[in-house]
């Protein structure tokens, strides 16, 4: 165990300076949710998560590459859990296709075409 906690230190430095960034962040997280309704464990958990590998990569972790693949795999948890969520917001989306006159036009992206 003390290796892998060495290794992680020559990566990230002090888990101390690790820890002060990651409260911080979290702390604004937690200020600006104004809803005392909202309980969404899924959501939370996830976020901290993300939170705990942009601490580490802040830290120095920038071209730790798992880092990276973390922080997407969290937010595709959530993004995930909110594609069937009651609440769930999505954008409407459009992007240019050409037609069959080889002309540029725009096109709405059905979620569920």
């Amino acid at each position: 165990m003390m290796k892998v906690l060495e290794e992680r230190g020559r990566i990230y430095g002090d888990f101390k300076d690790i820890a002060e960034v990651s409260q911080k962040i979290k702390n604004l997280y937690y200020i600006n949710k104004t809803d005392d309704n909202i309980n969404e464990p899924v959501i939370d958990e996830g976020f901290e998560m993300i939170v705990h590998k942009l601490s580490r990569i802040i830290n120095g972790g920038w071209f730790y590459i798992d880092n990276w693949k973390d922080l997407v795999g969290y937010a595709q948890l959530i993004a995930d859990y909110l594609e069937n969520h009651e609440k769930a917001i999505d954008s409407d989306v459009f992007y240019k296709e050409k037609d069959s006159n080889n002309e540029w036009r725009y096109m709405k992206w059905l979620k569920n075409s």
